[in-house]
C-alpha cells in the first residue's frame, strides 16, 4: 500500500469535487447488497486515483446438505463485519479517451482489503469463529443510472481464525448491487 500512495501524486480539488474529467469522485455513500450480505460503504478519495473504502454490515452464511431441510442438513449464520480496503484506480484515463460512463467511480481497480467477522449474532447448526481476513483482488465498479452500481471483486482470501489461532485460505468473490446515497 505504501508503494500505492507514493505512485499516487496528491491532486487539489475543485469546488465541484472533481479536479478533472479522469477524476473519482471526492466521496461517495452506498448500500450494498449481494447474496451473502447487506452493508453500507463509505468511499473517500485520498489521492489522484487512490480511494479507502470502509465497509460495516451484515455476512450471511448457510449451508444445505443431503437434500433435506430437516434437522442438522441445513444450517445458517449471521454475522457482524467491518473492513477497510485501499482502491487504486488504473484505468480512468483510458475510459476517459473511449468515452465510457466514469461518474460514480466507474473503473477498474487493484486492493487490499482488510476485515473482521465477529461472531453470529444469531445460528442453527453452523457456527464459525470470528475471522481476520486479508484480501489482495482486482475488481471492477460500474454505474447503472445515477444512483446504482455494479461491483464485481475476485481475490484471494488470507484467514486468520482468533479461536483456533490458526490460518487458510480461500478464493474470495465479492459480487455486490448498490444504491448511491451520495
Amino acid at each position: 500500500m505504501l508503494i500505492v500512495l507514493l505512485m499516487s501524486p496528491i491532486r487539489t480539488i475543485n469546488a465541484q469535487g472533481l479536479s478533472d474529467t479522469t477524476s473519482l469522485k471526492t466521496k461517495q455513500l452506498e448500500i450494498n447488497t449481494s447474496i451473502i450480505g447487506l452493508g453500507l460503504s463509505y468511499e473517500k478519495l485520498i489521492a489522484k486515483n487512490l480511494t479507502i473504502n470502509y465497509e460495516i454490515g451484515l455476512s450471511y452464511s448457510f449451508y444445505v446438505g443431503g437434500g433435506s431441510l430437516y434437522g442438522n442438513r441445513f444450517g445458517y449464520e449471521l454475522s457482524p463485519i467491518v473492513s477497510i480496503e485501499n482502491r487504486w484506480y488504473y484505468n480512468l484515463a483510458t475510459r476517459c479517451r473511449r468515452h465510457k460512463k466514469m461518474n460514480n467511480n466507474a473503473g477498474n481497480f487493484f486492493c487490499v482489503k482488510t476485515g473482521y467477522r465477529s461472531t453470529p449474532i444469531t445460528s442453527r447448526n453452523l457456527y464459525d469463529n470470528p475471522v481476520i481476513v486479508i484480501i489482495p483482488a482486482w475488481g471492477l465498479q460500474r454505474s447503472i443510472g445515477k444512483k446504482l452500481s455494479f461491483e464485481f471483486t475476485p481475490g484471494y482470501a488470507i484467514i486468520f481464525d482468533t479461536h483456533q489461532k490458526e490460518w487458510s485460505q480461500n478464493i474470495n468473490l465479492s459480487v455486490k448491487l448498490g444504491y448511491i446515497l451520495y
